[in-house]
């Protein structure tokens, strides 16, 4: 790469931040390199905007200071908008965050944030960029990304010993180990001392040791010779670049045996000498293994699993991190925590779960059992069953059964016949065939009053516990779409019995409701209490009612006493009127007069007046407490201001002709009898009739108003009349004829009289008074 020309061209004070624009020339276009810099954390990210073309925009800590107008420039147009800077580009674009890790763990831990971003711009591709490392630099000095591999032993000329026994065993021990075959690693090393020279003595040492180690994890007796033969190696080899995995050899060793010292003295050595090497940590891993088992210690090892990760140099001892913690945090309960360090393996590594089927699949399983059936299913997708007949067989099962519980309904019967087609007489195909009907029942094109029956026909069919449970849960389900809750309550027990009462709770509760608004209080009390439902708040006045009706009068207060807490005066008014009609039913006639004094009054100042009608609850209450009659008479006044002509008027003026009489106050009887004839004539009623006229003639013939009491008399001749009523009527029709000097119509009035009645005491009357005026 040939660079013709660099220097700095600008520099910005933007706020903390400073914006530095470096350009230089290459053959055939120029290239724009902008550093943005600040001493907090900047977030910046690329985006599409309008017309397809890149954008790229950055978040500072604080806003820019300065008033800077858009700044267009060779390859960008830059504008500042509060704390962000846009970078718009016009062709090729590129961001880079500059000071992140020589190793990417982007994977393992996405970062977002750096203190120095830099933003590239040029016609083309620049030099710059190498055609194999995207994002990074090509500048004359070069990073070691990693470890150079390693190729073995060399012979004399500085060339791999490939050809020689001892090369062409050690690709055969390779070729074992990764087989997992470890007995035959061992034996094969064993076998080499006889025929080859040392020149691979220490790599095949190293191997002895990978093999014991992973035996002794199953066998215990192998840490032994694990310990051993590793302390053999390092007397033989200390200088030789494997020393920190040895090391990690005797201190699994030592862990593994329970020698909790002796292993904490090996791994404090192997971290003063080796602290970043990836075996130090995994001894960390191993260490933090062995004091997990003890519960006392188990947030210890999270902490030291933790760190391993947050500090690891590569993804595998990352990955062997995240999976202990994914570990811990099922353990501790925590399923969410676990599956976000099990999604960092997945997008991070993904290898490792292929290369670690066993514990992979047992977390998978753990994850499942917490109800995380998404990340289970990720990680048994990777898990390669080829050579396990018996697991590729409960990989689909599991795979089908997850999918059924994560709500894939299609995907699971895939699966699920996937499995029948594959292993039709399996180990699962009980279970597979089940959960296959089950699906069947979820299908949703279906007609309901069909798939009712084909419900009702699959839980005769199968005597299986969970299909039953399945079928009449989705029977339910259908019930309850359809607004049939009685069906759904009735069906109470056998719902019990498979754990479904919740739908039988949340079916009476519809139900309530329903009841309370047709006002089917019996129907709605009684649910109540035989299901322990609660009602929403918005249905307090219909069950205040209900409550009322049904003689619950402490439930009725329990909700009354909550609404008049409210600071909302206009709903407090209401129930206000609703204590009202509360102590009115449990004939509180002092509490009654005080809550309708306290309506009116907050009525009058909020200048509402539908409840007004309280007056005839404390006028009757004023008449039944038989002492404050004078109070009375002023509140029906009140009424007959508000409420003329109301129909209301009736009872409540028929209770002060009663007072009136208890006073012989005849002015006030007649006045009242009065009002109640006319408005019972208004409104086409008679239900005080005709006793009200009667009582009406009499006061007026006590105050000597003969002709007006005769001809309300004379009227009541022409209405349906019992016999003792009516010789009442004809008597008093005859005493005020005579009054009015009448004697021929009196006779004709009394001789009508004896004609109804013989044992009529007003009968009587009248032939006396005819034996009278026959005289």
């Amino acid at each position: 790469m040939k660079y013709l020309a660099y220097f700095i061209f600008l520099t910005l004070q933007l706020s903390a931040a400073q914006l530095v624009l470096n350009r230089y020339e290459e053959q055939g276009q120029s290239v724009d390199i902008y550093h943005l810099v600040d001493t907090q954390p900047i977030s910046c990210h690329e985006e599409i905007a309008e017309g397809f073309t890149k954008r790229i925009v950055c978040l500072l800590s604080t806003p820019v200071k300065l008033d800077l107008s858009i700044r267009n420039d060779t390859y960008f147009r830059i504008y500042f908008r509060e704390n962000r800077v846009i970078f718009e580009a016009k062709a090729s674009a590129r961001l880079l965050p500059t000071d992140t890790d020589l190793i990417d763990k982007s994977l393992i831990v996405p970062p977002e944030r750096f203190l120095h971003w830099t933003i590239v711009g040029s016609k083309k591709r620049p030099d710059i960029f190498t055609k194999r490392q995207r994002k990074k630099f090509n500048f004359p000095w070069r990073y070691q990304k990693s470890e150079p591999p390693f190729v073995g032993a060399l012979d004399l000329n500085g060339e791999p010993a490939l050809h020689n026994k001892g090369a062409i065993l050690l690709e055969q021990i390779k070729k074992l180990y990764k087989e997992k075959k470890y007995q035959k690693v061992i034996k094969l090393i064993d076998s080499y001392r006889s025929h080859a020279s040392g020149t691979f003595s220490a790599e095949m040492g190293i191997y002895r040791l990978r093999a014991l180690s992973a035996l002794a994890k199953k066998e215990r007796d192998n840490y032994r010779l694990l310990l051993e033969y590793a302390k053999e190696w390092l007397e033989e080899f200390p200088s030789n670049r494997h020393v920190p995995e040895v090391y990690m050899y005797i201190i699994q060793s030592y862990l593994g045996r329970g020698r909790l010292k002796r292993g904490e003295k090996y791994l404090n050595l192997l971290k003063s000498g080796f602290a970043q090497d990836k075996y130090t940590q995994r001894s960390e891993l191993i260490y933090a293994d062995t004091i997990y088992k003890s519960k006392k210690r188990r947030n210890e090892a999270l902490s030291i699993y933790k760190k391993v990760l947050f500090s690891a140099k590569d993804l595998v001892t990352a990955s062997m991190a995240a999976m202990r913690i994914a570990r811990t945090y099922l353990d501790f309960k925590e399923p969410e925590k676990a599956k976000e360090h099990i999604e960092k393996i997945l997008k991070g590594n993904p290898g490792y779960i292929t290369e670690h089927p066993d514990n992979s699949y047992t977390l998978a399983k753990r994850l499942a059992k917490q109800e995380r059936y998404g990340i289970a299913l990720k990680i048994i997708e990777l898990i390669d069953p080829r050579n396990d007949e018996q697991l590729a067989e409960e990989l689909i099962k599991n795979r089908g059964y997850w999918l059924e519980m994560s709500g894939e309904r299609e995907k699971a019967i895939a699966v699920y016949n996937q499995y029948l087609k594959k292993y039709r007489n399996g180990h699962y195909s009980t279970f597979v065939k089940k959960h296959l009907d089950a699906l069947m029942i979820m299908q949703n094109d279906v007609n309901q009053t069909q798939k009712l029956k084909f419900l009702d026909q699959l839980m005769d069919q199968y005597q299986d516990d969970d299909i039953i449970a399945r079928a009449l849960e989705e029977k339910v389900k259908i019930l309850y779409s359809l607004h049939r809750y009685k069906e759904i309550v009735a069906m109470q027990e056998k719902l019990k019995r498979y754990k479904l009462s919740h739908w039988v709770k949340k079916s009476a509760a519809a139900l309530v409701v329903d009841s309370l608004k047709s006002e089917e209080c019996e129907t709605a009390v009684t649910l109540i209490e035989d299901h322990n439902v609660t009602v929403e708040r918005k249905y307090d006045e219909k069950l205040f009612t209900c409550y009322l009706k049904s003689g619950k009068f402490e439930q009725a207060k329990k909700i009354l006493d909550e609404n008049l807490e409210t600071e909302d005066l206009k709903k407090k008014l209401r129930w206000l009127y609703l204590a009202v009609k509360y102590y009115k039913s449990r004939d509180e006639n002092k509490k009654v007069i005080l809550a309708g004094n306290d309506v009116l009054k907050l009525g009058k100042e909020l200048d509402i007046h539908q409840y007004d009608d309280v007056l005839y609850d404390i006028a009757n209450s004023y008449y039944n407490l038989r002492e404050y009659d004078d109070l009375m008479l002023e509140t029906v006044k009140e009424i007959e201001k508000r409420f003329p002509g109301d129909i209301r008027n009736i009872d409540i003026f028929m209770k002060v002709v009663r007072y009136g009489q208890k006073r012989k106050d005849l002015l006030l009887v007649i006045n009242y009898a009065k009002k109640i004839i006319d408005l019972q004539k208004k409104h086409k009623i008679d239900v005080y009739s005709p006793k009200i006229e009667i009582l009406y003639a009499h006061e007026l013939q006590k105050i000597g108003k003969y002709k007006e009491a005769l001809q309300v008399v004379l009227d009541l001749l022409t209405h349906k009349l019992t016999d003792a009523q009516k010789a009442e009527v004809l008597y008093l029709a005859g005493e005020l004829s005579l009054k009015l000097g009448k004697k021929d119509a009196a006779i004709e009035f009394y001789t009508k009289c004896g004609e109804i009645v013989k044992d009529s005491a007003w009968q009587k009357l009248c032939a006396e008074n005819l034996e009278i005026l026959s005289e």
